[in-house]
């Protein structure tokens, strides 16, 4: 974000009535899934946590939504349709309206917007909450909105213009689902109290009150309005009788909290979803449970879980875990699509050679994705974890690492695992990188205190390189792949010779937490980063401390050098949330990036450049701008203004005219962010029209943007 909209001034411009509208114009809610306009990355892979999804009403689209936004997707093949995104806000639920045109949305801006789904367009606000919108809900006549908030308060609103037309107050906690009755006549409200409430709508009368042992996670209406469901932490889904609230049915069986409830649309079966990653089918009335939908595919790993029917009831709308959204057939619960790309935190990143794909990976799989578009290309899964990847210098395989799991060596074109590199020592890697030349593989072990090289051709290992007293956190080739330094939880770097294995040098910078470890492109220099929060580059003629680069607030999770080896990339792994951009030559740090809802993970430069990646623990991957921002050009009378520079950046000015094209000025020193004045160059020439001709980070600048 820039200084002059932060999130946190934004949050209070959309809280704040008429200022919240203007507010809105300033950031585009839609945009194509190919096109990032509108946010502060260029392009973004991966669609972060997912929290939720929801089938339209003909069963033709669905959206899932989460930490970046609402998605729509194609039932028929998965196929990513649009994105709608306010970057800073996560969205905790979102609805079709009746007619599949339109989708309601609520998030952690406290702030209800309906979207036209065409076009992206924001046809109506509901502004009131002061505080997260946790779900949504509209009437099945489309006339009426219900939201429910953090604020203790769900709020009725009528669509066509935003007006609040009731306040149901009478909770003490936070609310956590709000639905309408099939008639409109009520509302269900459900509680971190552990109650659920059903009003009269609009008088706003609560006429029901139903108490479980546990917080309320999910609340739902029969078709009939005659009952209504709830979901708690208490492991227990039950079934209530609006007239009385009188507990007619419990359903047990989940080792979990039950996060979603809901009846079919014909009122013929009750569908749970939990903590301990099942969906349930249930008869209604007496609670026999008749199928299980999805039994537990990662008994390791567990998250929320939600889940819907479809408009006819034949089919489950499901997430877990974050890792994607999936629809299953209620009659036997096999697959009927995946949408793919909602995968949890991510722990590295890498572009290929040629710069035209990128490869992510967490959790237990690696995805490759195609720069241009952002489209998703190939998923390599690993069950034991990925926490490492990369590719090979010609392109054609995929290295992976985790923890837990040895590194294994893939086929780019068709996903087959090609080798597993086992040390026979123990298991896991917690980096794992490829020689310059592509024939070996130097791996960080994540359980012994030292590294190990294989051969790439047939997986023999050729050497350890022991030496650290802890596990060995990063590895990294020279470019001339004769050195590799490694870097441990014993707070130290290591230089080793690659031919050998002989120790060189040991660096003793830090003092904090194991250091990220690379080396730049024209081999001259090391950086390392650490938990201490500095970034320390070496000289590699004397292995003396060239430079210290301070500035982050947290620990530094990764390091990388620009491919010119005159910038150096380093993100935090806290709070933060901050990537920063440094000059090699006098350690100042040239811009700072945020866009990230989690910590960031790494980063990684493209071959050109001019562009980089970073990943984190929101499940997304975004593209950067690496050059400085283009510069504000205005003609005042025979000057030309030039304004919006950033300092430590250099600019060159051009004029192109009928009569000429050239270069008519450049910064003789970096700009220090002040209003530049060029002189009137072309006073008799009416035509000549100013452009940025070049911008870079040092005063090599290039010909062209």
């Amino acid at each position: 974000m820039n200084a002059t909209c932060s999130p946190q001034s934004l949050c209070a411009a959309l809280r704040s009535g008429l200022a919240m509208l203007s507010a809105l114009l300033l950031w585009p809610l839609s945009c194509q899934a190919q096109d990032e306009t509108g946010v502060p990355w260029v392009r973004q892979f991966g669609l972060g946590f997912a929290r939720g999804g929801v089938c339209s009403p003909d069963g033709v689209q669905a959206i899932t939504f989460g930490e970046r936004g609402v998605f729509l997707w194609n039932v028929a093949d998965g196929a990513l349709l649009r994105r709608f995104q306010l970057p800073i806000e996560r969205i905790n639920s979102a609805v079709f309206s009746p007619d599949g045109s339109s989708v309601l949305t609520g998030g952690t801006l406290g702030v209800a917007l309906l979207r036209r789904l065409s076009d992206g367009l924001v046809l109506q606000s509901f502004v009131g909450h002061t505080s997260a919108i946790n779900s949504v809900a509209i009437s099945h006549d489309g006339t009426r909105v219900l939201t429910g908030s953090a604020d203790v308060t769900a709020r009725l609103w009528r669509t066509s213009d935003g007006a609040l037309l009731q306040t149901l107050a009478g909770h003490s906690k936070s609310i956590t689902r709000v639905a309408f009755s099939s008639d409109g006549r009520r509302a269900l409200t459900g509680s971190d109290d552990a109650t659920a409430k059903v009003w009269e709508i609009p008088e706003g009368q609560c006429v029901c009150t139903v108490t479980c042992s546990n917080r309320v996670r999910s609340v739902a209406f029969s078709p009939d309005a005659q009952t209504f469901l709830t979901g708690s932490d208490d492991n227990l889904a039950r079934r209530w009788k609006v007239a009385n609230g009188t507990c007619l049915t419990t359903y047990t069986g989940h080792q979990s909290g039950v996060f979603d409830v809901e009846f079919s649309p014909d009122g013929g079966m009750v569908l749970t979803g939990s903590g301990d990653l099942t969906i349930n089918l249930w008869r209604p009335s007496d609670g026999t449970l008749l199928r299980q939908l999805l039994a537990n595919p990662r008994p390791w790993y567990s998250s929320a879980l939600t889940a819907r029917f479809s408009t006819d009831g034949s089919r489950v709308m499901s997430t877990v875990g974050g890792d994607s959204a999936t629809l299953r057939r209620t009659t036997d619960g096999t697959l009927a699509a995946t949408f793919e790309g909602h995968t949890t935190g991510l722990d590295d990143v890498a572009f290929s050679s040629d710069g035209t794909q990128v490869v992510t990976g967490g959790h237990h799989t690696a995805i490759t994705w195609q720069v241009a578009d952002a489209r998703r290309l190939r998923t390599f899964s690993d069950d034991y974890g990925v926490q490492s990847v990369a590719y090979s210098p010609s392109g054609t395989l995929i290295l992976t690492a985790g923890t837990s799991s040895d590194p294994k060596l893939w086929r780019v074109s068709d996903g087959t695992l090609l080798r597993t590199l086992d040390d026979y020592w123990s298991r896991g890697a917690n980096q794992a990188v490829f020689s310059p030349d592509g024939s070996m593989v130097a791996a960080a072990l994540s359980t012994e205190p030292r590294s190990v090289l294989f051969r790439v051709s047939d997986g023999q290992r050729l050497r350890f390189f022991d030496g650290h007293t802890n596990s060995v956190r990063s590895v990294a080739f020279s470019p001339d792949g004769t050195l590799l330094a490694t870097g441990g939880w014993d707070v130290t770097v290591k230089v080793w010779r690659v031919a050998d294995g002989s120790l060189l040098q040991t660096l003793t910078g830090h003092t904090n937490g194991a250091p990220m470890v690379t080396f730049s492109p024209d081999g001259l220099h090391l950086a390392t980063a650490g938990y201490d929060k500095l970034a320390l580059l070496w000289r590699v003629s004397d292995w003396g401390l060239a430079r210290r680069f301070e500035g982050h607030t947290r620990f530094i999770c990764d390091v990388e050098f620009s491919p010119d080896s005159t910038l150096l990339l380093t993100c935090d792994g806290g709070s933060e949330q901050t990537a920063r951009l440094w000059r090699v030559g006098d350690a100042r740090m040239l811009r700072t990036f945020q866009g990230h809802t989690g910590w960031m993970s790494a980063v990684a430069f493209s071959p050109d450049g001019t562009q980089f990646l970073t990943s984190g623990a929101d499940g997304a991957t975004l593209l950067w701008d690496a050059r400085p921002p283009r510069p504000r050009l205005e003609v005042r009378g025979t000057d030309l203004a030039v304004s919006d520079t950033l300092p430590g950046a250099y600019y060159s000015i051009g004029v192109r005219s009928a009569l000429t094209e050239r270069t008519v000025w450049s910064t003789p020193r970096e700009a220090e962010g002040q209003t530049l004045v060029v002189p009137d160059v072309l006073r008799t020439d009416g035509s000549a029209t100013f452009y940025v001709a070049a911008a870079a980070w040092d005063d090599r600048l290039p010909t062209g943007w």
